[in-house]
């Protein structure tokens, strides 16, 4: 089920930015809330994330090679959303004509403010272990709250 978070967030793109982080914070707390711990370095994190991603790129090449083979049909080959096969085709330069090896690294961004990512992720994971429903609104406003605290005077908290 865990493995199924990550693949989902990461392949959906539920938000603008941060996916990958997005999938492996919510791997990590969902592990934790089962009483399981996730035991892996950064670099095997990244590794994994990738593989998942890069799934992008290869959706990409697929609608490159076969012209005639439909978003819906690509939709049920890669179990994904219409409007995340749309939303990557859009992309599909990025994805096609770079080195995978740059890809990887273009695409594994580290956040902004690290500090307030760390912060808010173990908030996050106390926040849910008291049973606590989150909605974006809450999330935004803890976020600023942190923001604050390490007087990052520039932060903005977006949604989505």
């Amino acid at each position: 089920m865990a493995a199924g978070f990550v693949e989902s967030i990461i392949k959906n793109h539920p938000f603008i930015d941060g996916n990958k982080r997005a999938a492996h914070l919510a791997v990590g707390m969902f592990l934790s809330l089962n009483d399981y711990f996730l035991n892996m370095d950064e670099a095997s994190v990244i590794e994994i994330t990738q593989g998942v991603a890069t799934g992008d790129q290869e959706l990409c090449q697929k609608k490159i090679d076969n012209l005639s083979i439909s978003n819906i049909e690509l939709t049920r080959q890669y179990n994904v959303k219409p409007n995340t096969v749309s939303d990557i085709l859009k992309r599909k330069s990025e994805y096609l004509f770079i080195s995978s090896s740059e890809l990887k690294r273009k695409r594994f961004k580290q956040p902004m403010y690290k500090e307030i990512d760390d912060a808010v992720g173990i908030w996050m994971s106390q926040f849910l272990a008291a049973n606590q429903i989150l909605r974006g609104d809450i999330l935004q406003k803890k976020a600023k709250q942190f923001a604050d605290r390490f007087e990052f005077a520039e932060f903005i908290a977006f949604a989505g």
